[in-house]
């Protein structure tokens, strides 16, 4: 699954699902705090909206909440150990997959690819700083 992120500034990203949980996870590792979305527009639910960042939605990322998100990527951009911290992310992620798998009774190979994984570069981290500087978005 990807992730299309529109800013209200008219700027586009698209990501990959994992890419953007990992994303999620570093911004909370170099100290962002989410605020937590809005519901999107057209929600048809009368549930009250979780204000979660990891589904494609249309959910709204207010304007503030995506200056913090830019501000912990400057911190980690600037980090040398951030690779150590994407790889301690990315095994986090690797167990939530698993347990989620379990849980279903779905069957994961314990062979799995581990060079696969393709880090986060300071460009790529550049580039969404300066998306985030645009200012509000949304998850679709």
């Amino acid at each position: 699954m990807s992730v299309d992120l529109k800013s209200a500034s008219g700027a586009e990203l698209n990501l990959g699902g994992g890419a953007w949980d990992l994303l999620l996870r570093l911004g909370e590792a170099y100290g962002w705090v989410p605020a937590g979305t809005q519901a999107p527009r057209r929600r048809r639910s009368k549930k009250p909206w979780p204000g979660n960042y990891d589904s494609s939605d249309g959910q709204r990322v207010a304007a503030e909440d995506a200056a913090a998100l830019a501000a912990a990527f400057e911190r980690a951009a600037k980090d040398p150990g951030r690779a150590k911290a994407e790889k301690a992310i990315r095994q986090e992620l690797d167990k939530d997959v698993l347990a989620l798998a379990k849980k279903h009774g779905i069957e994961i190979p314990d062979d799995l690819d581990d060079d696969e994984y393709v880090p986060v570069t300071s460009d790529d981290l550049r580039a969404l700083i300066v998306f985030l500087g645009g200012g509000a978005f949304e998850i679709s």
